[in-house]
């Protein structure tokens, strides 16, 4: 399987988690590259300007990147740039806690109508 297959299906699986689109597509191609420029992130995920920033701002919010203002000379706005704050397992383990929150309050939810359906069938 190619690496660009790979990048695809795993903005799916993260999709999945309930991550949205636009925040696995950021995160996994921030990973696959050291740091890079929103303007690179913009034309490799075919992302408009406000969805890159919205994404890279949530992924900054939940801690997973970080953000690294550069000024050029003679210009208006500062370029801005984005890498890993955690490694990419740290980042797995968060979003793993997170799926298996889920699954205990599915197993507890359950748990509870089994013990309503006694209660309400008795």
């Amino acid at each position: 399987m190619s690496e660009k297959k790979h990048m695809e299906e795993m903005v799916q699986r993260l999709r999945q988690t309930g991550l949205k689109k636009n925040l696995a597509i950021a995160l996994v191609f921030i990973a696959k590259h050291d740091e890079v420029q929103s303007r690179d992130l913009e034309d490799a995920t075919r992302l408009r300007q406000p969805e890159v920033s919205i994404a890279t701002t949530e992924l900054r919010e939940r801690g997973w990147i970080k953000k690294r203002d550069k000024n050029l000379e003679g210009k208006g706005r500062p370029v801005h740039y984005y890498s890993l704050n955690d490694s990419l397992d740290e980042i797995i383990e968060d979003i793993e806690e997170e799926e298996r929150e889920k699954v205990e309050d599915i197993e507890s939810n359950l748990d509870r109508i089994k013990e309503l359906k006694e209660a309400i069938t008795s």
